[in-house]
């Protein structure tokens, strides 16, 4: 779901690029309509303020289950990396058996990994995407003499708006910082764990 929203507002992010120079370029406007281009900025300000409330939702909606899989994700990383560190100082690690046991828990430390990281890089690729969408706006303020109050209310709601971003139920911002702090905690428990395991 948050890639469907992340497709969503790559397309009109498009559609901005597209149509911004038609619209500011159009002639001046008169107080009793709107020509075209105006109303179609407006249409792209709607569809953004929904795509940043169905996100809202997508948020309070799975916040929870979220914090829940990170907890889950990370406890079966850490336990599956200490597994690996302990196969590797066993002494007979070059049996047969060792040598399948370290296979199996090396493809599901993988496993965790790639799980962990498509869910970081999606809701950060969500984050960007958003972001972008104030800097083609603000782009365009500047690079066209014109006032537009649609262009000058779409560039407020970006500027001032809500960030949009997803956490796992407010414990932590799912992003690509995400992916480093999880590699920071396995490091230092594995380092903890390797200490206090017997050297037998």
């Amino acid at each position: 779901m948050v890639l469907e929203v992340w497709t969503r507002l790559s397309t009109l992010n498009t559609t901005l690029l597209e149509e911004l120079p038609v619209i500011l370029l159009s002639p001046p406007v008169g107080h009793s309509w709107l020509p075209p281009g105006h109303a179609r900025l407006r249409q792209l300000l709607v569809a953004h303020m929904t795509l940043r409330r169905a996100a809202e939702c997508l948020q309070n909606h799975f916040g929870l289950p979220v914090a829940a899989f990170l907890t889950y994700t990370m406890c079966a990383a850490m336990s599956t990396a200490y597994q690996i560190l302990l196969e590797m100082l066993e002494r007979s690690w070059h049996s047969q058996l060792r040598i399948c046991t370290l296979t199996s828990s090396i493809v599901y430390f993988a496993y965790t990994w790639i799980k962990l990281s498509t869910m970081a890089l999606a809701c950060s690729a969500m984050k960007d995407t958003d972001a972008a969408t104030g800097v083609i706006l603000l782009k365009a303020s500047v690079s066209r003499g014109r006032r537009c109050p649609d262009l000058g209310d779409f560039l407020r709601w970006t500027t001032y708006g809500p960030p949009l971003c997803f956490s796992a139920a407010g414990f932590c911002t799912i992003d690509r910082s995400l992916l480093l702090s999880a590699l920071a905690i396995i490091i230092t428990y594995l380092v903890i764990l390797g200490q206090l395991t017997p050297a037998e």
